[in-house]
């Protein structure tokens, strides 16, 4: 996978930002539609991100999914890129699964306590479990 984001990077020749580009553009597939958390109705928040989206594009953490393509982060970066006509598969996210393990969390008896979305006793201990740091990056207060 590294040679063929370094293949992306080289034929793009546009730096930095083409790694991050290249990298979602790798990691980020989902097999499922993406769900909001909540509904927004803070339009200037919504349109301030279309317009540096528009202009630098992606820039920062992917969006944590939970569960059946439930969002836990980026409602606002989200709908941004749905306004710009994004399709979900590329959108930037990572699973909540695979932040876990990023951060050696076993989640295994968490996931029996129904699905993880905001909200539930579920995200709500992993949010326990998570450091700090990371909860602050991906946006899970």
């Amino acid at each position: 996978m590294i040679t063929s984001i370094l293949e992306d990077i080289r034929n793009t020749g546009k730096g930095i930002v083409a790694v991050f580009d290249a990298i979602y553009a790798k990691t980020s597939a989902i097999e499922h539609e993406l769900k909001q958390p909540h509904s927004t109705n803070n339009e200037v928040k919504i349109d301030e991100f279309v317009g540096i989206l528009s202009k630098r594009g992606w820039m920062g953490v992917p969006l944590v999914v939970g569960s059946g393509g439930n969002l836990l982060s980026g409602t606002h970066r989200f709908l941004a890129l749905k306004r710009m006509g994004y399709a979900d598969k590329d959108v930037p996210t990572i699973s909540i699964k695979e932040l876990c393990r990023m951060y050696n969390i076993d989640i295994g008896k968490i996931q029996n306590w129904g699905p993880i979305k905001r909200g539930s006793r579920s995200f709500d201990e992993i949010r326990r479990l998570l450091p700090e740091k990371v909860i602050r990056k991906y946006g899970l207060k």
